[in-house]
């Protein structure tokens, strides 16, 4: 019998997001180059194959240790490696969970 395994996002045991879905749909409409983000059959648009893509990142420069802390670890940030229009690079920004505690993660998305 095969375990029933349920996927936990890396990304969400590293950051608490607040309005995690009206930044995904600033960054797929406003900020990114345009792009298709989504599956031609997904009914609901939620740029569901952005939100796959910033996990496989994130995994990717957490692996090879590119993600970028201040010296006393209050902030980090990490190449998205999604550029806007202008071709400018789009990072992620993120500060010190100040509620510390079992199971929370250790930092806030800003930006």
């Amino acid at each position: 019998m095969a375990a029933n395994k349920f996927f936990q996002q890396e990304l969400f045991k590293f950051s608490i997001f607040p309005k995690y879905q009206s930044c995904i749909d600033d960054l797929a409409t406003n900020l990114a180059d345009p792009e298709e983000w989504d599956f031609s059959d997904d009914k609901r648009k939620s740029h569901s194959i952005l939100k796959n893509y910033l996990e496989h990142i994130f995994r990717k420069l957490r692996a090879e240790n590119k993600i970028c802390f201040t010296a006393n670890n209050e902030y980090c940030c990490f190449n998205t490696g999604l550029v806007t229009k202008n071709l400018e690079e789009i990072f992620a920004f993120f500060f010190k969970n100040k509620n510390q505690g079992e199971g929370v993660p250790p930092y806030v998305f800003k930006c």
